[in-house]
């Protein structure tokens, strides 16, 4: 018999996932009554020596305990405890997934997905309503895609993280590699899950989230050929899935400010010592931020600079070489590893690769695709933004990682498990 506190975590659940793309400020609430429902729980008693020994779990929250210790040697203590605060889902994440586990309905986890990507097409919905009178108004193409177009929901970026697992949860299902969205691979679920794929994709290039799109354009190709060699598709689907990206591509590099923006991206890497650091555009301020953080690294290696003060150290080394737009930005690296190994020395850095090899350790281990693409585009986006200190970046990161070490079914497991609750 399902307890009724199980419903209601299982509810909760749900609905996090649901806000995810939408309204992130709502899901500290609901994170709350998980950590209180979990203490109404005597299993949660039970276990509790259990979950401080558990190496999982410890790894998970190793990143938020150097955050701690970080704050004891920041200059900057108000800034540490906003950092200290974004990043509390680093541990009440791991700490409610754990106890999840054991919850009558994570069996049905699935539904978080569907609840995921129900959120991130309400999303896009939202942003047409509320660009359409104003574009209608003006024929503005450019109120159509990025901050203009994604900025009443969140900004380009982060809206575009959740955009790209919500394809690639999609996708996987239309190939037929899992049943996550639809159970029986019909002609008609197909055709929505086509159009799902299709519409959605066309929202992540609207965004024009550079390093985004280059993730996603990697990540296709991989699943296209993958379901190739597993004979899940066959060879004209093959090339009528790359002939989709290639005109996807040419489509949104023939718009001026997104071909602009993919132009300075290229000419900072090939031309990088012709920079003109007074120019305020993005490659140029992560080029100028990534140089001086490996530059502060070398100088702070052990235990880094501290929670707090890792803005003010790149300030301070912008000034000294004369990195005006930078200084003037307040640029963060943008590289969640260099921000690690600045802010906590090797030791943050180490404590960010062993939550990689957790995951894909936990991903080979169930034979799961779906948590191999979610370690994979990780990895990347880590590359490319500091997701630890925006509460858009953490909470998306803290809870889908946490699930996928703590409740994902194996791939064998899940379909056995799903048929002996219907029974």
């Amino acid at each position: 018999m399902i307890k009724k506190l199980d419903i209601l975590d299982f509810g909760i659940y749900i609905c996090i996932a649901f806000l995810l793309p939408l309204y992130t400020k709502g899901i500290p609430i609901l994170m709350i009554v998980l950590v209180f429902t979990a203490f109404l729980r005597k299993s949660t008693y039970v276990n509790i020596s259990k979950i401080i020994l558990d190496k999982d779990f410890l790894i998970l929250i190793t990143p938020f305990i150097l955050m701690l210790i970080g704050y004891f040697y920041s200059t900057n203590k108000t800034e540490a405890l906003l950092n200290i605060e974004r990043g509390a889902s680093l541990i009440i994440f791991p700490f409610i997934f754990y106890f999840f586990k054991n919850n009558a309905l994570c069996c049905k986890s699935k539904y978080v997905f569907k609840a995921f990507v129900a959120g991130v097409v309400l999303s896009y919905i939202i942003l047409w309503i509320n660009i359409c009178p104003e574009y209608m108004e003006t024929k503005d193409t450019n109120l159509l895609l990025y901050t203009s177009f994604s900025l009443f929901i969140k900004t380009p970026n982060h809206l575009s993280y959740n955009v790209l697992f919500a394809v690639i949860i999609i996708l996987l299902n239309l190939l037929g590699t899992n049943q996550i969205l639809f159970k029986n691979q019909t002609k008609s679920n197909k055709i929505v899950s086509f159009l799902l794929f299709f519409v959605l994709s066309i929202f992540l290039f609207q965004l024009v989230a550079k390093s985004t799109i280059i993730i996603y354009v990697f990540a296709i190709i991989t699943i296209i050929v993958y379901a190739y060699l597993k004979k899940h598709i066959k060879a004209p689907i093959l090339i009528f899935f790359f002939a989709m990206l290639v005109g996807l591509s040419i489509f949104s590099l023939s718009v001026p400010s997104v071909k602009v923006r993919f132009s300075n991206m290229l000419n900072v890497f090939v031309h990088n010592s012709e920079i003109n650091y007074n120019k305020p555009e993005s490659s140029t301020l992560r080029y100028s931020a990534i140089k001086s953080s490996l530059e502060l690294i070398r100088e702070n290696w052990l235990f880094g600079v501290g929670t707090g003060d890792v803005v003010d150290k790149l300030d301070e080394h912008y000034s000294e070489n004369n990195y005006v737009a930078a200084e003037l930005k307040h640029t963060n690296p943008h590289n969640q590893y260099l921000r690690s190994f600045l802010m906590s020395g090797v030791f943050g850095l180490i404590s960010i690769l062993l939550i990689f090899f957790l995951l894909v350790k936990k991903a080979l281990e169930k034979k799961s695709v779906l948590a191999v693409f979610w370690t994979f585009i990780m990895i990347f986006i880590f590359a490319v933004d500091d997701m630890f200190i925006f509460r858009d970046g953490v909470v998306y990161f803290a809870f889908f990682t946490s699930y996928f070490v703590f409740c994902h079914p194996s791939a064998k497991s899940s379909v056995g498990i799903e048929n002996n609750n219907k029974s």
